[in-house]
């Protein structure tokens, strides 16, 4: 096709897509937490707050380098079976739901630690599951021999599930997907029925999981360790870098998803940039 002359097919195809895009249900400001990530977003700290816009949510982040996030561990059994052959210790991360309410519930955060084979003789790594909505525990159990990474053989490998995936309570899953029918709108009935059951879903966003993260570090006594982030676990790990950097001593960024990144609009792109070739 000549990139110089739009064919009325290609302009009928632009049309629809505009329209189909100017009909969606319109999503709340904060669906993709961009918001936090404003470049020229000052870094200044306010009484122990990040400043937000008007109408956003302020997160508590450590004042010093001594400060806690607070957060509870606990051991329990392992809710997985990957064989005898590695060594692992599962838990819970209690923390709460929504960090700028002091009368918040609190949520459980599913955990298991593979310990070193060699023994722990150096930093532990905390692996940050992509998606966003990605389990680390399963990325793990279902080929563990896969993640015999030569770096791991002295080090302890820590898996969280971020708060509303995987093993984690309450769990953000929507069966509405598969189950609705043609004329069904699954985004509205899952947002409905997660409302319903109490879940406050403005509090499941980038900045509550980094402060997650930062807490299991403090809940487990660990000093200080590196963290690995895939895909929207690259995003994760830059806000822990950010907001929570005491004790990261190393970070791995695979396939990055930068915090400027604009989802919805390269798609767009791509879509027009293919049909144009």
């Amino acid at each position: 096709m000549n990139k110089r002359t739009l064919s009325p097919l290609f302009l009928l195809l632009i049309v629809a897509l505009m329209a189909a895009l100017i009909s969606c249900e319109e999503l709340p400001d904060d669906y993709y937490d961009d918001d936090d990530y404003e470049l020229d977003e000052p870094l200044a700290e306010k009484d122990g707050f990040v400043e937000e816009g008007a109408g956003e949510t302020a997160v508590p982040i450590p004042a010093t380098s001594g400060s806690t996030v607070p957060g509870t561990f606990e051991n329990n059994p392992c809710p997985f079976n990957v064989g005898s052959s590695a060594n692992i210790e599962c838990g819970t991360l209690t923390v709460p739901e929504d960090r700028s309410r002091a009368d918040s519930p609190t949520i459980q955060l599913a955990v298991a630690i593979v310990r070193a084979a060699g023994g722990s003789r150096a930093a532990p790594v905390i692996y940050l599951a992509g998606g966003p909505g990605g389990s680390a525990i399963d990325d793990y159990a279902a080929d563990p021999s896969s993640w015999n990474y030569s770096f791991l053989q002295n080090r302890d490998f820590i898996l969280l599930d971020q708060r509303g995936t995987g093993y984690s309570q309450p769990s953000l899953d929507c069966p509405e997907f598969a189950e609705a029918g043609e004329r069904d709108n699954p985004d509205a009935l899952c947002y409905d029925r997660l409302s319903a059951d109490g879940i406050n879903l403005d509090a499941y966003n980038t900045r509550e999981n980094a402060a997650d993260v930062a807490a299991l570090r403090d809940a487990l006594g660990i000093a200080e360790w590196d963290l690995l982030g895939i895909s929207y676990g690259t995003r994760l790990a830059l806000a822990v870098m950010r907001y929570h950097p005491e004790g990261v001593r190393a970070v791995i960024l695979d396939s990055p998803f930068p915090p400027n990144a604009d989802t919805p609009l390269d798609e767009i792109y791509s879509l027009t940039d293919a049909l144009t070739e």
